[in-house]
């Protein structure tokens, strides 16, 4: 067949059509800047250089998406939350916004444009489309829960989440329009595919899974839907003891980490749902060889079938070593 461009190939991939080669859509964020000899801090505050930092990486290792997400607390900062930001690692939030039920009232959310942070990201993906309309352009928002694990602190939320699931819901009440607000914004400057990051869902039971999470996951995957794009939905960790519930959730992509099994993934959510994944990053990518690197990518293929996008299982890391990337970028049929 004809070669594809990434694009492309991501749209094909995801409907479990025929494709020239198996998509790549590993996440890079700090590894781009590392390699480039910039800082993380202006890769997230800045959409020139989170822009100009993915290009060149992809110039040198061609893979077939560029992402326009860099760190978790993009929203809430423009909500209102201070940040500390070190110069080459993710920023860290100083305090919550919610100490108090009576505070989500008292909330208020920028509309995308209006925040610094979100802007920023509405600005790079403008900048990828017009650059490179041939390269998938991945936006990003934060699953209800993230959001309200960082508008809460997460040792306070997930207290909520079995002793009081009524302060949750009522804080995800809060967050899931504004979340599609801004998953809206993204797809008119051009995003062609929303990630959704609910990063510690894995670490919850799967009863306050289901009965507070999943409902705001499946509406929040359902309106970007309606945008006219596919959701990428993306779960840190050993979502083993609430696969079958993940797979309610309807989301086009779901992101398998290195700790679950492709095979039992393909039996869970079926022929229906791509998958992507799923080598450990850490002890592969980072910590292994070349040869390795391509070993596992190779299994990874064989266990998922189809449809299915080749990644790591969480983002590479920031000091992967080149020869392994350049053996995860290679061509795979």
């Amino acid at each position: 067949m004809r070669s594809l461009t990434s694009r492309e190939r991501v749209m094909a991939a995801m409907c479990g059509e025929p494709v020239d080669r198996v998509a790549n859509t590993s996440l890079v964020k700090q590894f781009c800047t590392r390699q480039l000899g910039l800082k993380f801090r202006d890769y997230n505050r800045d959409p020139q250089v989170l822009v100009e930092s993915q290009l060149q990486t992809y110039e040198r290792w061609p893979i077939d998406c560029f992402t326009a997400l860099g760190f978790a607390y993009r929203e809430a900062s423009d909500c209102g939350l201070p940040l500390v930001w070190p110069e080459d690692t993710v920023p860290h939030p100083v305090g919550v916004l919610v100490n108090e039920r009576a505070d989500i009232g008292r909330l208020r959310w920028p509309a995308p444009w209006d925040g610094p942070l979100m802007s920023a990201r509405l600005r790079a993906i403008q900048m990828f489309k017009k650059l490179r309309p041939d390269v998938a352009v991945f936006g990003a928002v934060e699953g209800c829960f993230a959001q309200a694990l960082t508008f809460r602190g997460m040792q306070q939320a997930m207290e909520d989440l079995v002793l009081e699931p009524d302060l949750m819901r009522e804080l995800m009440d809060f967050i899931l329009p504004n979340e599609i607000a801004f998953a809206k914004a993204q797809v008119e400057a051009g995003a062609d595919l929303i990630f959704v990051g609910e990063s510690a869902a894995s670490l919850v039971g799967r009863r306050p899974y289901v009965d507070t999470i999943l409902p705001f996951e499946r509406a929040l995957i359902r309106a970007i839907q309606q945008m006219g794009v596919p959701a990428k939905l993306h779960i840190c960790g050993n979502i083993s003891h609430i696969m079958h519930d993940v797979a309610m959730a309807g989301a086009d992509i779901v992101d398998i980490d290195w700790m679950v099994s492709l095979t039992e993934a393909r039996k869970v959510f079926g022929p229906q749902v791509c998958l992507c994944g799923n080598f450990d990053p850490v002890a592969i990518l980072l910590q292994s060889t070349p040869e390795k690197v391509r070993e596992e990518c190779r299994r990874c293929i064989r266990e998922a079938g189809t449809p299915f996008i080749l990644a790591p299982g969480c983002e590479v890391p920031p000091d992967t070593p080149a020869a392994n990337y350049a053996a995860l970028c290679e061509t795979y049929h």
